[in-house]
């Protein structure tokens, strides 16, 4: 067995039960075709006929993507973005267009959309778009919990032993901060070891590194409690 197929297995086990597809769709029969797809493929499916019915579902909160019609009636595929744009878990979306929305196509495109499919498209192209956005969902996922958590950790510091922190990451020394301070070598040392311990590490060095992923992922739009602000 190729190792290809066992990574198809694992996933057909691990991910897809877990994932549900927000399915939009206004035609009763696409919606039902489109479902009954999805479900035999292993992946939970709610289906809704409108971003009306969506959004009062208060849905998307199970890990996933949204897959719906840009053409909807009422609110659009574009209003459904704009209003979960602040949603804490932000979903990977995928649009069906049809041909004479491709300018559409493009903003979406530049809001980070998944995908584009144009009508009419095949089965396995919704599969593989889908596969690929739940993919997406899972590692941004864990790239939260991991600013999460951080983050949590930083909150814990007191005001001196944020600025100690950022001295640390500064490559300053104990006498340097304490100096700067007016605080004693032993109150740094202190100082310290409660970040150490605040962050769940074992040396001042790896405290460096976790602090260096969350400024990075801040830098990138994530706020603590809200989904990361990189699209449009």
């Amino acid at each position: 067995m190729s190792d290809q197929t066992t990574r198809d297995e694992e996933f057909a086990e691990v991910e897809r039960p877990r994932s549900t597809v927000y399915l939009v769709e206004s035609n009763p029969a696409t919606r039902e075709t489109l479902t009954a797809l999805l479900t035999e493929r292993g992946f939970r499916v709610q289906s809704f006929r409108s971003a009306e019915e969506f959004l009062a579902a208060g849905a998307a909160s199970r890990p996933g993507c949204l897959a719906l019609d840009y053409n909807l009636p009422g609110l659009s595929g574009r209003d459904i973005q704009d209003r979960l744009a602040n949603h804490s878990h932000s979903l990977p979306v995928i649009v069906t267009i049809g041909t004479s929305d491709v300018p559409a196509a493009v903003r979406f495109m530049e809001r980070c959309t998944v995908t584009l499919l144009e009508k009419p498209f095949q089965p396995d192209q919704l599969l593989k778009a889908v596969e690929e956005a739940v993919d997406m969902d899972a590692i941004q996922s864990r790239v939260r919990r991991r600013f999460e958590e951080i983050g949590a950790a930083v909150d814990q510091l007191s005001s001196r032993e944020k600025t100690v922190l950022q001295a640390i990451v500064a490559g300053q020394l104990n006498k340097a901060i304490a100096r700067a301070l007016d605080v004693s070598v032993r109150t740094i040392e202190g100082d310290r070891a409660k970040i150490v311990e605040k962050f769940n590490a074992e040396t001042t060095g790896e405290v460096v590194g976790k602090y260096a992923q969350f400024s990075l992922l801040a830098e990138l739009g994530y706020e603590l409690g809200k989904a990361p602000r990189i699209c449009g």
